[in-house]
């Protein structure tokens, strides 16, 4: 099957124009009446690289690297996207009891009455009033303690609200954002199918492709495909 020598696209045996770029074809007929080529003919009919010289081949991989590079780009970002999004899918927010803010103030209440007792008994001029304090404390942090629990309860609830509004808004805009890369990491591949006959599959990376073209910028590789073969060694 032939390709167009400009810009290596496959075209069929009886295409006149590439439908790439537009350049006219060489047809079959044409090739027979050039001398010399009657058996060449065969032989480019069956090879996979198109006829290119050196700095159309740096310039074709330069595009391939491009394009190659965007791709990998995109799909990097688009499994980043479906992680994030099951993750706010699966999320669950962690349940609370006020009584896991108020359990701390009875500590308090219960250490605020020992040492009360204590001092009683330690100076006992003043036993009446530390017995006062003894049974007074305690409840004072009880009352102050439920209030402060149920404050706390209340916003760590408003919180939790806030932040799964967030989480869902942001949910919503990845999945906007993973619908367009899809679309564009379709069209991408659909770009670049054009190419997979003349670029081997280890070769469709950005960086393979560099390689490549760097080994026909310093004249290791003298064609496109040299420089494939060379880059996949």
């Amino acid at each position: 099957m032939p390709f167009c020598y400009k810009c290596g696209t496959k075209l069929a045996d009886e295409a006149m124009f590439c439908f790439n770029c537009g350049t006219k074809t060489v047809s079959a007929a044409d090739n027979n009446d050039m001398p010399g080529n009657v058996q060449s003919n065969e032989k480019a009919d069956t090879t996979s690289f198109p006829d290119m010289s050196k700095e159309e081949s740096i310039a074709l991989l330069d595009e391939l690297a491009l394009k190659y590079g965007s791709l990998e780009r995109v799909r990097k970002e688009i499994s980043e996207l479906q992680h994030s999004i099951d993750s706010a899918t699966n999320y669950q927010p962690k349940r609370v009891s006020a009584f896991s803010f108020f359990w701390p103030f009875m500590v308090y209440s219960a250490i605020a009455a020992t040492i009360c007792v204590f001092l009683a008994f330690l100076l006992y001029k003043l036993f009446g009033f530390f017995i006062f304090l003894a049974f007074a404390l305690p409840i004072v942090l009880t009352i102050v303690g439920a209030v402060r629990a149920k404050n706390i309860r209340n916003n760590y609830i408003n919180q939790t609200a806030i932040s799964a509004y967030d989480r869902r808004k942001k949910k919503e805009s990845d999945e906007e954002r993973l619908s367009s890369l899809v679309s564009k990491e379709r069209s991408l591949r659909i770009q670049l199918e054009k190419h997979n006959a003349i670029v081997p599959v280890n070769m469709r990376s950005k960086s393979k492709l560099i390689m490549a073209k760097r080994l026909l910028e310093t004249g290791k590789a003298d064609s496109f495909e040299e420089a494939m073969k060379l880059g996949r060694t």
